[in-house]
């Protein structure tokens, strides 16, 4: 296995560092794999893509050049420089508060360990090895540089649906039928792209960049349609009268609502191909009428075709679902939850009937706006900004505009402040806690910061955020300046405060500014630091989660696959086929196992597919591979051969430990 003693942030490190220490290779900045990132926000695929790009350029150099990391680097970093082969790296961004050691192990939230030199008061000699070092645990911090995450917020909302639209591309591709083409090089392309530019630029001049999202979408969507028409030829639905193939991409099954496009009566249900019965709701969206579709355990990495047909007499209890979504405008309810605003929009009551307990905190409201003066620039956070803000609280134009029985939606329209004009769909589904909020902002609101916050009846002295490959807890108190010195947080789609018994998540698809303090959770939707950054429209969702238990428990981490990853459907002609009319390409006996990416091997030995251990927990899980291959190996991240394993009646058998980040070669 070829290895890379170290890794540098830092060309400087190379008078510093004498070569006994590691050999360090600085990278000329004009080099491809040089690219541009915060490794806080990028996903983990991203992450380990750039070093597996990065490794067909220089093979045979000694390090690579980290990306620039804004306000210090993940817990997950750890595990996945030791999973490319690197030992150790040099940077001059590690101090942690107090913690201030020129060399240092660092341990990952998985317990991998990395050798740390770093430079952060520009005079520190490394120190010998020999020495006994001192540990540090978790997420390494550079408080000056919090309030990273809310600048070029439409920038992050466009990469995140790259990277998930890639994530999908890859793994349709891979499992296409008839041992299609694969699209090496247009993703090839895709990905290179969107890994040279996963870095939010701050300088006044940065909306004059160009941007690469717009190829990778046309490639990812390019790529996505050819594939599902193809499928759609193969698919059987001889005797049906109106199918329509969902595909479930991510590798847990899962219950929601997909939205066709739909001329015909009102009055249909849709049928499971076991003939279970669901509802459908006729809806109006961006003025087209569609047809909402009830769809129910819809298999894991893989599709089940729907049919829709006239109503018939289906008793309620042949119903795979009865439970149903209503409003009055200013109330949305169903059988678990009730959800009352006020004029203003504002959540005034969230109350869970089956915990009977109330969300919001006694004497407040939720999805409250406030607009902060801009802090100093966009990457410099005031711990103290918070101190003087401002409560946007203008009379709101409500109007209900959903009415169930499969989901309920109010319109609320405001005009938050002179530069700010809000509208939010707010939705509540049937047999579901989850609260949407559906946001389109026209901010042009220079030198300002606009958050929403949520007090909720929740006490805890640590919340819980998602980052790569895993979660970590932070501090709700400001006990010591180095607190408050985190005026804002990262996490990629929820963060999560609670109790023993119960807690409240807020997910999102595309912002990664949090701040969590005491009982309030706080995201940050946008920010102006200066010029004309982040002017003009944005549209995102987050939402409001009660659950039972703790985050590790409930299904959070799911929950936020479930935001960012919606149903694909597709309409298909009636037709024989050879392809059946439900399937799953993989399926994994415990839900904590999350399949992040299914590939061609970059070698083209075999399909690779990755997962991770996302609740903290260790044991073995069997993986059901239907019929894709019969041979299965371990890798490293850059699929390097480790460990044969086991292929029996289907299936792999995989020990996992908390955390760990698992490769496989199929053949």
């Amino acid at each position: 296995m070829e290895k890379y003693s170290s890794i540098t942030q830092d060309p400087a490190v190379d008078d510093r560092y004498p070569k006994e220490h590691h050999a360090v290779a600085v990278i000329p900045e004009h080099r491809e794999a040089q690219g541009q990132a915060d490794i806080n926000l990028i996903t983990g695929e991203s992450l380990i893509r750039y070093f597996l790009y990065g490794a067909r350029i220089f093979r045979g150099q000694d390090a690579f050049r980290l990306p620039d990391a804004a306000a210090g680097y993940p817990g997950a970093l750890p595990q996945v420089l030791r999973g490319c082969g690197i030992r150790s790296f040099y940077t001059r961004k590690a101090f942690t508060g107090d913690f201030r050691h020129p060399t240092f192990w660092w341990e990952g939230i998985d317990g991998s360990r990395m050798l740390v030199h770093s430079l952060d008061d520009g005079k520190s000699d490394p120190t010998p090895l020999s020495t006994e070092l001192p540990t540090w645990s978790g997420e390494l911090c550079f408080a000056p540089h919090h309030g990273a995450y809310t600048a070029q917020a439409m920038e992050q909302w466009e990469r995140r649906r790259c990277e998930f639209l890639l994530r999908d591309a890859e793994f349709l591709s891979a499992v296409q039928p008839r041992g299609g083409d694969y699209p090496r090089a247009e993703l090839d392309e895709a990905w290179k792209l969107l890994l040279h530019d996963q870095f939010p630029t701050f300088t006044p001049d940065a909306e004059d960049s160009p941007r690469p999202y717009q190829r990778v979408r046309e490639i990812g969507e390019t790529t996505v349609a050819q594939i599902l028409e193809t499928f759609a030829k193969l698919l059987d639905t001889g005797d049906l009268s109106h199918p329509v193939a969902v595909w479930n991409t991510v590798s847990f099954s899962r219950s929601g609502l997909i939205s066709v496009p739909w001329k015909g009566k009102s009055d249909v249900n849709a049928f499971s191909p076991r003939g279970q019965a669901s509802r459908t709701q006729l809806v109006q969206e961006n003025g087209q009428r569609r047809l909402l579709v009830e769809v129910v355990d819809a298999p894991p990495m893989g599709y089940v075709i729907y049919d829709l047909r006239e109503r018939a007499k289906v008793k309620a209890s042949a119903l795979a679902i009865t439970d149903a979504a209503r409003t009055d405008g200013r109330v949305l309810e169903n059988e678990l939850v009730r959800v009352e605003l006020n004029e203003c929009g504002e959540v005034v009551s969230f109350f869970d009937k089956q915990q009977e307990r109330e969300v919001i905190a006694p004497g407040t409201v939720g999805n409250r706006f406030q607009r902060f003066d801009n802090r100093p620039d966009g990457w410099t956070g005031d711990p103290f900004y918070d101190e003087a803000h401002e409560d946007l609280t203008p009379p709101a134009m409500i109007e209900r505009v959903e009415n169930g029985p499969l989901r309920a939606t109010v319109r609320v329209e405001r005009q938050l402040l002179p530069g700010a004009r809000l509208v939010q769909f707010i939705r509540l589904e049937a047999n579901s806690r989850r609260l949407d909020f559906e946001t389109y902002l026209d901010w042009q609101e220079a030198h300002s910061l606009l958050k929403v916050a949520f007090p909720v009846a929740i006490h805890s002295p640590q919340a819980t955020y998602e980052i790569q490959f895993g979660h970590l807890d932070r501090p709700t108190h400001r006990n010591t300046f180095w607190d408050s010195a985190r005026s804002e947080a990262p996490a990629h789609r929820w963060a999560d405060l609670s109790e023993s018994d119960y807690g409240v998540a807020l997910l999102n698809d595309g912002r990664h500014g949090y701040d969590i303090h005491k009982n309030v959770l706080r995201l940050s939707l946008a920010c102006t630091p200066h010029g004309d950054v982040d002017l003009g429209p944005h549209h995102f969702t987050y939402c409001l989660l009660p659950h039972r238990g703790e985050a590790e428990s409930s299904g959070v981490p799911l929950a936020g696959y479930d935001l960012n990853v919606p149903f694909r459907a597709q309409m298909l002609p009636v037709q024989q086929g050879m392809l059946a009319r439900t399937h799953s390409y993989f399926r994994i006996d415990k839900p904590n196992l999350v399949i992040e990416a299914v590939k061609r091997a970059e070698d083209g030995d075999g399909l690779i597919v990755r997962l991770f251990e996302a609740y903290r927990r260790r044991g073995a899980a069997r993986i059901i591979l239907n019929g894709l291959c019969s041979h299965a190996t371990r890798t490293d991240l850059l699929e390097h051969n480790q460990e044969d394993l086991l292929v029996h009646g289907g299936a792999v058998v995989i020990e996992f430990k908390p955390f760990e980040i698992i490769t496989l070669r199929l053949r």
